[in-house]
């Protein structure tokens, strides 16, 4: 008998083993490329994301003002369609604190909680209000206003016309006297704005390029954004621009305030290539 020989297997099952491993790094070098690119896209998109938001973004002021009136009877007390929240003259003070700012005043509905906006003027020492209802001579009544301001601008919510007004004095503490008001709490939160994103629309349509160097974007990267309000429907987007690779793209749920004040949902979509 003699033993067979068992180089050719050997043999065999390195070759298989080389073809195997070479198999491997085929595909590796293959891909990989593909998987950085992935990966450095979505990291752009993380930034842009960032970047945007707060670019878009300001802060937003919530007052609620509560007020106690009371008209004298007649003849000395007459009906009244506006009042006046007078300023305590301290430089902390809500009316000095509002100076400057663009503003959204709205009359609380006590019985419904509904919000009506409200004309308004205001000087270095009152902020008069137009009142949704007058109030009769020889009757009291307790209103509540919300008012927002911010440095971003709003609509124009139209002059004030007053046939007669009431002073009301400023007074920390409650129960309210009769025709004072206090501050209920002011809040401050950070929100994106339309007009900020239309800003944005702009500096990306007349300076794309510097734009980019702003955001860090690199230079071998490009992008475009689409704000979507959902409530209206409302699109703002730049003009397209000719895309020649894979887009990679990310949509980001936000609230933002419009030009009346009000917060409304919206979607922001990125999209880098």
């Amino acid at each position: 008998m003699f033993e067979k020989k068992r180089g050719g297997t050997h043999v065999g099952v390195i070759l298989s083993f080389v073809i195997f491993v070479t198999f491997l790094i085929f595909i590796y070098t293959t891909i990989q490329p593909a998987v950085k690119l992935n990966k450095d896209k979505q990291i752009v998109l993380d930034l842009l994301k960032e970047e945007i938001i707060s670019s878009v973004s300001a802060e937003l002021t919530n007052a609620v003002i509560k007020a106690k009136i009371t008209i004298e009877p007649p003849p000395t007390g007459m009906s009244i369609d506006c009042i006046s929240l007078l300023s305590d003259g301290s430089p902390e003070n809500f009316i000095a604190g509002i100076q400057g700012k663009s503003i959204v005043v709205r009359q609380i509905e006590t019985s419904t909680g509904i919000e009506t906006i409200q004309p308004y003027l205001l000087s270095t020492s009152y902020l008069k209000i137009g009142l949704k209802s007058s109030i009769s001579a020889g009757s009291s009544a307790d209103v509540s206003f919300k008012i927002d301001y911010a440095d971003e601008p709003f609509e124009p919510t139209g002059a004030v016309s007053c046939t007669s007004t009431k002073n009301l004095n400023y007074i920390a503490t409650t129960p309210l006297s009769d025709n004072t008001y206090t501050i209920g709490f002011i809040k401050t939160s950070n929100y994106a704005f339309k007009t900020k994103v239309d800003e944005f629309k702009t500096s990306y349509e007349a300076g794309y390029n510097n734009l980019k160097q702003q955001l860090d974007i690199p230079s071998d990267t490009e992008f475009i954004f689409i704000f979507t309000d959902e409530e209206t429907g409302e699109i703002v987007q730049p003009a397209e621009k000719e895309t020649r690779a894979s887009i990679y793209s990310k949509e980001i749920p936000v609230q933002f305030i419009n030009q009346i004040a009000s917060i409304n949902s919206g979607t922001l979509t990125i999209k880098v290539w």
